[in-house]
């Protein structure tokens, strides 16, 4: 068998990017005898981790929307021919919106159809229509989570036997870090001793604004500062003003995006990691939490509980109240944290990147044996 990933999304700083990034890496050596060929963007490092001798990295274009739609929708035909492939997969939502042979695609959620509003008139356009012709073609869908296949099955009306739940992972470098490691991540970022951290794309859906008036309501009560890490996506103007606002501005920080290697220094200096989103297809932030040894917050709808699995504090993402009461419990309760702590180590072992690659795989192989 020989596959084909499309993996112009590779250097996309989300959740999107990593999961094609944890697939070249891990993917060929599973896969062996079978070949794997990813179409790479052409200003963007391969990994050199896990390469193997029947993996292949082809550059494919400048990473950018204009070159992966054209990919997405032409080139990707021509290589298909010219190198034989039997497979297809699309990795992050969006695959051809024409009829196309043995094609999978990996859906990560469905908030273009369920919230349009949190994204650019054009950008939802065009996400829900690309994305429900894509799943009409597929051969075969993955879900990231059983959440997000229960939406694409309520929304899209896909069948249930032609959708299969592979859950992501957290990497195995996301590990406790050692006081030296925590002591300079503070000085690279300019974080305080202690802090709540949020992580990932500033957007409308990762409720900033509640989780920035929850901190504010307890801000006197403790030591710990709000750290907000990561991108600057879209209709952020509203999160900005609610910090500017307060009158805790000082203590409200926005260090930017956190490379990679520095993640899981940053992430274990922190008293708490707080991932309140309005929704989420998976929540990578969650396991990456537990996994560094530190107490999780999160919300109490779509995927958060599934991947909590009951070792988080689960909060109402729409209660300001609820919200702060969760942070002030995680921040005060020695018990209460021993316990997320210890119940998160386990939790972030069941969850890995390599099961990730397992479970795609598999996949393949039921699509090509099908033909």
């Amino acid at each position: 068998m020989r596959v084909l990933v499309n993996a112009l999304q590779a250097n996309n700083r989300s959740g999107t990017g990593v999961y094609v990034v944890q697939l070249a890496q891990r993917l060929a050596k599973l896969a062996d005898p079978d070949e794997v060929i990813f179409a790479w963007p052409r200003d963007f490092a391969a990994p050199t981790e896990g390469r193997a001798s029947n993996a292949q990295f082809i550059e494919r274009g400048y990473a950018g929307p204009a070159a992966r739609l054209r990919y997405d929708q032409w080139g990707v035909r021509a290589d298909i021919r010219a190198l034989d492939v039997d497979v297809v997969h699309y990795p992050a939502n969006v695959g051809c919106v024409f009829p196309l042979r043995n094609m999978v695609v990996t859906i990560h959620d469905m908030t273009f159809f369920l919230h349009p509003e949190w994204y650019r008139y054009e950008r939802a356009l065009y996400y829900r229509w690309a994305v429900a012709k894509s799943a009409r073609h597929a051969a075969r869908i993955i879900a990231v989570s059983q959440s997000t296949m229960n939406d694409i099955i309520e929304i899209l009306k896909v069948p249930a036997d032609r959708i299969e739940v592979v859950n992501q992972g957290a990497d195995e470098r996301f590990a406790p870090a050692t006081e030296l490691e925590k002591s300079a991540a503070r000085v690279r970022y300019g974080l305080p001793n202690r802090y709540v951290l949020y992580y990932g794309t500033i957007e409308p859906r990762k409720n900033l604004e509640r989780l920035i008036q929850a901190w504010l309501s307890i801000a006197d009560s403790t030591d710990c500062d709000l750290v907000v890490a990561g991108r600057i996506g879209w209709k952020t103007r509203a999160i900005m003003d609610c910090a500017d606002r307060s009158l805790h501005r000082s203590r409200i920080h926005f260090p930017g995006f956190i490379v990679d290697e520095d993640l899981p220094s940053v992430i274990s200096a922190a008293d708490l990691v707080s991932l309140p989103s309005l929704y989420e297809g998976f929540g990578n932030a969650i396991q990456e939490g537990m996994a560094c040894g530190v107490p999780v917050l999160t919300s109490n709808n779509s995927s958060m509980p599934e991947v909590a699995g009951g070792a988080a504090m689960l909060v109402d993402p729409l209660s300001v109240e609820s919200i702060a009461d969760g942070l002030r419990r995680l921040l005060q309760d020695a018990v209460l944290r021993a316990d997320c702590i210890a119940k998160g180590r386990i939790r972030a072992t069941q969850l890995s990147w390599t099961k990730t690659a397992e479970g795609a795989l598999r996949v393949y192989r039921s699509v090509a044996e099908k033909g």
